[in-house]
């Protein structure tokens, strides 16, 4: 189901096709070269077995939500979320101006400072710590805070002059972190972009020339490689899984299943048509078939039996027996920062077509036993 454009409208940018496929917001890369066509391959079923012997995720939450909304009505998107605790937490998103894309929870509430930035639509976040946090935005820029924001790069492959749009950003310390998106040349040539963080700089690297663009990057704890999910919006639409290593890219999916990959403790689960799989190393391994149980391939986890995604009726959990309805209310969600105890999950108020509503960020907090 895809909704309609929500966020200001780029002219300047005219395949830059922003859609909401529901629940989660993504955008649309094309790139020229190679095209899209449908060379399915479908992830091997072989069974993954998860090694956590864990307990039923509790259900028993009190449930709160903030309205965010701008002083002067200006329209605002926020869509990532990110916090190093459930008393440090960002969120960011897109809207009218620039000076209040970017807000913080100190455990008590949500303020924005209102300071002008030279940013655009903001749609990578990630931190390390409370005072190591990246974002980064649709003109390539990359901004980094320290106690303080400060853009710190500008994302220009050479001979790519247009702009880099900065889609998501991932690390395993300080020293090692990486931003997956595509880039653009003023003649209209568009290819996937992948850059890395050594500590001290931003550098590309090196990726084959595909009509795609990267959406999600992630590490893996337990092989050291990374996985790149990516789409290209030629008609038909066509989603890939791709792993990373010292010897380069390999594909492990292209289909008409949109991918997610998702965060689960230390490992790296992949989410396609409601199933769920794992990556060995070698192959992806099948692990489980949500399409019964939640109705949107879009998963948040704290571990394999205390999952929740959203449904039209509001936020559903999975325990490892049964699904149940946690909160009844508003739709439209985006991502979620997952806590021991807490969940934080971004959200509207109404279905969008137009600039107007507001951003509600929901908290699930686990009572005291």
């Amino acid at each position: 189901m895809l909704k309609h454009d929500t966020r200001k409208t780029r002219q300047s940018k005219p395949l830059t096709l922003l859609l909401h496929v529901y629940p989660i917001l993504i955008i649309s890369f094309m790139l020229l070269n190679i095209s899209c066509s449908r060379q399915i391959t479908e992830p091997i079923e072989n069974q993954y077995v998860p090694s956590d012997n864990v307990s039923p995720g509790s259900r028993d939450y009190v449930w709160t939500a903030d309205t965010i909304f701008t002083q002067n009505g200006d329209m605002l998107f926020l869509d990532r979320i990110w916090g190093s605790s459930p008393n440090d937490i960002w969120a960011v998103g897109s809207g009218d101006s620039s000076d209040h894309l970017i807000w913080h929870y100190n455990g008590t509430k949500w303020t924005t400072d209102y300071v002008h930035r030279t940013l655009s639509s903001i749609d990578a976040l990630f931190g390390l710590s409370a005072n190591d946090v990246w974002i980064g935005d649709d003109e390539g820029d990359i901004w980094h805070y320290i106690g303080g924001w400060n853009k710190v790069a500008k994302l220009a492959p050479p001979g790519f002059d247009r702009y880099v749009l900065v889609m998501d950003i991932w690390g395993t310390n300080p020293n090692d972190i990486y931003a997956a998106g595509w880039a653009t040349k003023s003649d209209g040539y568009f290819r996937a972009s992948l850059w890395k963080y050594n500590g001290t700089k931003w550098d590309s690297m090196e990726v084959p020339e595909m009509r795609l663009g990267f959406s999600q990057i992630r590490i893996q704890h337990e092989t050291g490689k990374m996985l790149l999910a990516g789409y290209c919006s030629d008609e038909p639409w066509t989603y890939y899984l791709f792993t990373r290593d010292q010897s380069g890219l390999k594909k492990l999916y292209e289909g008409s299943t949109y991918t997610q990959l998702v965060t689960l403790n230390d490992k790296v689960l992949i989410g396609m048509e409601r199933k769920m799989y794992y990556f060995d190393g070698q192959q992806l391994k099948f692990w489980r078939d949500f399409s019964g149980i939640f109705p949107y391939n879009h998963f948040f986890a704290r571990s394999t039996k205390d999952i929740i995604s959203a449904s039209p009726e509001g936020i559903i959990h999975w325990n490892g027996t049964d699904v149940k309805l946690l909160y009844k209310g508003a739709y439209n969600y985006g991502t979620a920062a997952v806590f021991d105890k807490d969940f934080f999950i971004l959200s509207r108020d109404t279905y969008l077509s137009s600039g107007t509503g507001y951003n509600i960020i929901i908290h699930g907090k686990l009572k005291d036993n």
